[in-house]
């Protein structure tokens, strides 16, 4: 579990998703934007969750433009931007973990064991923390579901759906994150994307979440929302003695 530092009494992510790197519609150019967006905007952790690569998969030979794992990891490695102020926090999905589930390349501990700045979140589930609050991050991975931590958190983003969506509560808010290339296999639009994500706090509990969705190709917000939690000490307690044994 990675533990982020707040600024004071807040916090401000980048979150991209889905480059599916390796497949004709990739788009390295908006990938190089984000961390430029990034820089520019004095954000300090960027927060991918996952399909890093398009991987070989039976579906999708048609689409590749690398045709083989190991070429795809090595052109990763390479456009992968890197800042030393930024902090990459970096998640795997269905497509990374393709290899290793058929008993072959284990993509996750290739990248971080060559690029030590992309920190390994792991597979399809993992968490942050930033003070005594707990973040959720998810990438749909079915046959790893029986593996899960899968505690409800009151912020989730999620990859893997390409497409940019708020479902919102009082005390809870789960965000689709869009994907960062021009591959969409949903009959929803993709328009790509990075998340602007800025967290405030309240007596160190989440309190507001403000999230621009940020159009990097034509430079622009397409949409701005702010969503007030309503965060119940109980339950934040409940949260917190999940992961504070």
């Amino acid at each position: 579990m990675f533990e982020l530092r707040k600024n004071k009494d807040s916090i401000r992510l980048g979150v991209i998703s889905d480059l599916h790197l390796g497949n004709i519609n990739d788009r390295v150019d908006l990938l190089h934007l984000a961390y430029d967006y990034a820089k520019d905007n004095h954000i300090r952790y960027v927060i991918n969750l996952g399909d890093n690569i398009e991987n070989v998969m039976p579906h999708d030979k048609n689409d590749l433009k690398i045709n083989t794992v190991e070429k795809q990891i090595d052109y990763l490695i390479d456009v992968y931007p890197k800042d030393n102020n930024i902090k990459s926090l970096v998640l795997y999905g269905n497509h990374d973990y393709y290899s290793k589930y058929l008993g072959g390349i284990d993509v996750a501990k290739e990248i971080s064991s060559r690029r030590k700045d992309l920190y390994n979140l792991g597979y399809g589930e993992s968490y942050i923390r930033i003070a005594d609050n707990f973040i959720k991050l998810g990438h749909d991975i079915s046959y790893l579901k029986d593996y899960k931590l899968n505690v409800s958190t009151y912020l989730t983003f999620l990859g893997h759906i390409h497409s940019y969506r708020i479902k919102s509560t009082d005390d809870s808010i789960v965000v689709a994150v869009p994907s960062l290339s021009d591959v969409s296999p949903s009959k929803d639009i993709n328009i790509p994307g990075l998340l602007d994500v800025e967290i405030s706090f309240y007596r160190e509990m989440i309190s507001v979440v403000s999230i621009k969705n940020i159009d990097l190709e034509r430079n622009i917000i397409t949409s701005s929302v702010e969503h007030s939690l309503n965060v119940n000490p109980k339950k934040f307690m409940k949260i917190k003695d999940s992961f504070i044994k």
